[in-house]
Formats: structure tokens, C-alpha cells, sequence
């Protein structure tokens, strides 16, 4: 197995609750006139920006993040990336996240049932978004929520 192969069991998975996400224009020099920051193009299921997920591994982790706080426990996460789809792939050719968005793609994902519930994943990505906010971040990443209550024989 390749890089990383430690955690792709069952025991590292997770959904990331998001209602939108935003990939870089690919156009080179397509900045924001007031902020000279490149362009995001962003995506959502519609307008109304309903909660859904990306499919995700996370890992406990020791290490130093900040230099300034120096070394502690941390539980990361990352999602994972597919194909992209005709809606996706004139603004980012080489990937897309994988998306999930029902309950049962989300149980899938774990092989399992899902500990929590959609509410208690949204209530982590309205947590992590109004602090990313309040810190000064312009886009909110979502809260990695673990698929648990896995079969003991697993």
C-alpha cells in the first residue's frame, strides 16, 4: 500500500460537514481589485446552501503546530479528492472533493451507523466557521465529525 495506507481503515474516517466550498480561479492574474487576492469561484448543492459533506480521514497526532505553543496532542483531518465533474472541471482539472449528501452515504462511508446525526455535525461547522471568522479567516473549513459505533468483530 502506498503513503498514508495507515488510515484508510474504518477507524479513520469521517465526514466534514460543509454547505459550500470554493476552488481558485484558473485563470492566472483573475485577482479581486480590492484585495489583489485571487478569485474563488464558489460551489454549494443550490442557493440555499443546505448542509452535505466531504468524505474524510483523521488521525490523532503529537507534534508541534505553532512554534509559539510548542508541542501537544491534535486530532487532524483531510478530505478526500475524486475526478472532477463537468461543473467542477473547467475551474480545477485535476480534482474534485467527494461529496456526500445524504445520511446513507455518509453511513456508507463508515460501514457502519453514523454516531451523532446531521445537526450535531452542522453544530461543529457553525462552531468552526464562527471561529475561523472571528480570527480573521475568510473561509470556513468544516468540523470533522467521526463515524463511530463500530461492529466489534470490525
Amino acid at each position: 500500500m502506498g503513503t498514508g495506507s495507515q488510515y484508510v481503515g474504518i477507524e479513520h474516517r469521517c465526514v466534514v460537514a460543509v454547505t459550500s466550498f470554493a476552488e481558485p480561479s484558473p485563470t492566472p492574474g483573475d485577482k479581486d481589485p480590492e484585495t489583489g487576492i485571487q478569485q474563488n469561484f464558489w460551489f454549494a448543492l443550490n442557493e440555499n446552501r443546505p448542509l452535505f459533506f466531504f468524505a474524510g480521514l483523521w488521525t490523532r497526532w503529537q507534534g508541534v503546530r505553532k512554534l509559539k505553543e510548542g508541542p501537544g496532542d491534535h486530532e487532524l483531518y483531510g478530505f478526500l479528492t475524486t475526478a472532477p465533474n463537468a461543473l467542477i472541471r473547467p475551474i480545477h482539472e485535476k480534482a474534485m472533493p467527494v461529496i456526500l449528501t445524504t445520511r446513507e452515504e455518509a453511513e456508507d462511508l463508515a460501514g457502519s451507523a453514523m454516531v451523532g446525526s446531521k445537526t450535531a455535525a452542522a453544530d461543529g461547522a457553525r462552531r468552526r466557521s464562527r471561529h475561523r471568522r472571528e480570527a480573521g479567516h475568510s473561509s470556513a473549513a468544516g468540523a470533522c465529525t467521526r463515524l463511530a459505533a463500530l461492529k466489534a468483530s470490525q
